[in-house]
């Protein structure tokens, strides 16, 4: 999974919070934890293979071997809330970037609202599907896309943000140009996550405030 920027901000963009330590070490981002569980299982064997008890050496770095197994295999079974959001996230992306309308508007909910840094947008879902299917970033020169990041928090029960860095290569500028996004999502009465809320907070090149009309 990718991981969250570093820091409150990023351009300028305020950052979603992190989840609890924790939640996340256990869950989520298992790496750092088992990589200091099999640290104070190598410490354990040096210090007791010195002190001439070797066994109990090997028992500790068996021991710490065996608990960073543990916490991957925990968080490899564990898919939060949050986890499903992120890969809603870049699904939703990889789906607009390919122009496939079917899925968008299946992630999209009919009251869907957009911002574009700060200003409210006019369009509604019609006119957003129909930018997507009539592959209006191609027309711009879009033609590769990677997510750098992506942030979720849950808000509370069935409403959630996710946050997400996006860096495009595109004709028009001939150089790489980054945006963050913001998606607002609900709980549908099924039960699905559908996006109520779309807000780009900042485009590379693109002053703060600026009027864009993507027709």
């Amino acid at each position: 999974m990718l991981q969250p920027a570093d820091g409150p901000t990023d351009l300028g963009v305020p950052l979603l919070p992190v989840p609890p330590l924790l939640e996340r070490t256990l869950f989520e981002q298992p790496v750092p934890g088992a990589i200091v569980l099999l640290v104070a299982g190598a410490a354990a064997f040096i210090v007791l293979n010195r002190m001439n008890r070797g066994r109990q050496g090997l028992g500790a770095a068996a021991l710490g071997l065996f608990l960073a197994g543990a916490l991957f295999a925990l968080a490899s079974a564990v898919r939060t809330e949050r986890e499903e959001l992120q890969g809603l996230t870049e699904s939703v992306i990889d789906r607009v970037i390919a122009a496939d309308g079917p899925e968008v508007d299946r992630r999209l909910a009919d009251t869907v609202t957009l911002r574009l840094l700060g200003r409210t947008s006019p369009m509604g879902k019609p006119e957003i599907l129909r930018h997507v299917t009539g592959r209006t970033l191609q027309r711009y020169g879009v033609r590769e896309h990677a997510i750098r990041s992506v942030q979720a928090v849950i808000d509370g029960p069935g409403v959630a943000r996710t946050q997400v860095r996006i860096r495009v290569w595109t004709d028009l500028t001939g150089a790489p140009v980054g945006s963050w996004w913001l998606l607002h999502w609900q709980r549908d009465t099924e039960q699905r996550w559908r996006i109520v809320g779309i807000e780009a907070q900042q485009i590379d090149f693109v002053p703060p405030g600026s009027v864009i009309d993507p027709r």
